[in-house]
């Protein structure tokens, strides 16, 4: 199993800005800030082809499954889905490195 299969684009933002889904129904990303939810759209519409001005490499730092942009903070989602009850039970190595995998191709598709 592989990332594409758990995190299906194209990914939309919720009507308060807090959240964002995959397409399949999947909670990708939460942002709490006003900064973070900002930049929350800005990832959702580069990972959705809609925008050219990528971010930094530099400007992003990955912490286990957070993602700082220009320091605030926005949470990678899914890990419920990925090992919980109503979802799919995978053992905590497989689903570590599926959210791992999203994360560096997030990263590598929203930044320069």
């Amino acid at each position: 199993m592989t990332f594409r299969e758990i995190y299906q684009p194209p990914f939309g933002v919720d009507i308060i800005g807090m959240y964002a889904f995959s397409s399949n129904g999947t909670k990708t990303f939460t942002a709490f800030s006003s900064v973070s939810q900002k930049n929350l759209v800005k990832v959702v519409e580069l990972l959705n082809g809609k925008r050219a001005d990528k971010f930094k490499k530099d400007d992003i730092i990955v912490k286990k499954d957070k993602l700082f942009i220009e320091g605030d903070v926005i949470l990678v989602r899914g890990w419920g889905e990925l090992i919980g009850v109503g979802g799919l039970h995978l053992p905590p190595k497989e689903a570590a490195k599926i959210q791992d995998d999203f994360i560096s191709w997030v990263v590598d598709t929203i930044t320069t």
